[in-house]
């Protein structure tokens, strides 16, 4: 990603970079594969080669725990504001409450929390990061712009992997090598 101003993307709390596929990205890409399958006479449908999927950002289920166990400790709810799907977050916190629980963690337990270091914390989100990605997949979360826990990172990406090689890439990575994606502003 190219950035306008390093400074004002640090600095102003309103530079912001929100990258996500859309509702009907995997749908987009398709037709767009398909249209330069077609032009080229491929006789075959992208579908016959290709799997699409949607995926989270790698820091996502990170960023989501760390952010929600903050909420426990200090007993209230940090990650609200103008424009988010209350729903979205509430079912966040389920899923995490429950996870966390499975874990044999009571979010209730202040002394519980602060045991969780670090080392806890990376396994943590590694169990955590496929759950929140089957509940994005399911549709039982939607993370789009403000929506999430923690929404300050691309969160979504389309992966897309071949049928006949087997190789996969992530979509946007690919578009970054041949597009710019700019974000900042002017007040620097």
């Amino acid at each position: 990603m190219k950035i306008h101003s390093i400074v004002g993307v640090i600095t102003n709390s309103s530079s912001v970079a929100y990258i996500f596929a859309q509702e009907n990205g995997i749908e987009c890409a398709k037709a767009f594969f398909n249209m330069i399958m077609e032009d080229v006479g491929a006789g075959i449908n992208v579908d016959d080669v290709y799997e699409f999927s949607l995926v989270l950002d790698k820091y996502y289920a990170g960023d989501a725990l760390d952010a929600y166990l903050n909420e426990l400790y200090e007993g209230e709810e940090r990650y609200c504001g103008d424009g988010i799907l209350s729903s979205t977050l509430d079912k966040e916190r389920e899923i995490i409450g429950q996870f966390l629980s499975d874990n044999g963690i009571d979010i209730n337990d202040k002394s519980q929390l602060e045991e969780i270091d670090g080392a806890k914390l990376i396994s943590l989100t590694k169990e955590l990061h496929p759950i929140l990605e089957e509940a994005l997949t399911k549709g039982e979360i939607k993370l789009d712009g403000w929506d999430g826990m923690f929404s300050d990172v691309r969160l979504t990406r389309i992966k897309i992997k071949s049928k006949v090689s087997g190789k996969e890439f992530i979509l946007e990575d690919e578009i970054k090598k041949f597009m710019n994606i700019e974000c900042g502003n002017d007040n620097y």
